[in-house]
């Protein structure tokens, strides 16, 4: 779930309840008048992050099956659909976690349990701009119980 501040709205995440991998669907409810409204999402699978620039109007999302991560224009819900580094199409080991927006940086921030779709590289943090271009990783990282991105502790 993201907040956006700038439209009042909750906004969820999850998958169509089918036993085929689809398209998620993303909710918006609405917190002044409780109205909501569902759109279908780009990606395939369940969304595993969201997060919101509220003020450049920008969502973003991560989907399970497909290793990418999504950004949508709110005011058209116009979007593009992004793979992660290295991430091969259809293997879900590469997918991302949680994300959040650096509101000073105006970034997103993607973690990865598995670095670049590898079950042995470690973790990433991913950085990404507003228009979906990579701006850095950073590898070598730890994430324990897989798509929590709290830092182990060391042995």
């Amino acid at each position: 779930m993201a907040y956006d501040y700038v439209n009042n709205e909750a906004i969820l995440g999850h998958d169509k309840p089918t036993g085929f991998i689809e398209p998620p669907v993303i909710g918006f409810v609405d917190l002044a008048t409780g109205a909501f409204e569902e759109r279908t999402g780009l990606g395939l699978g369940v969304i595993n992050g969201i997060a919101v620039h509220s003020e450049g109007g920008i969502l973003c999302t991560d989907t399970s099956f497909d290793s990418a991560i999504q950004f949508f224009n709110l005011s058209d819900f116009s979007g593009i659909n992004v793979l992660l580094p290295d991430a091969e199409p259809g293997k879900s080991t590469g997918s991302g976690g949680d994300i959040e927006f650096d509101p000073i940086n105006k970034l997103f921030l993607v973690a990865q349990a598995f670095s670049h779709g590898s079950l042995t590289a470690g973790s990433s943090i991913h950085v990404y701009d507003a228009a979906g271009n990579l701006v850095e990783s950073i590898d070598g990282l730890n994430f324990q119980g897989g798509d929590t991105s709290s830092p182990s502790k060391s042995r």
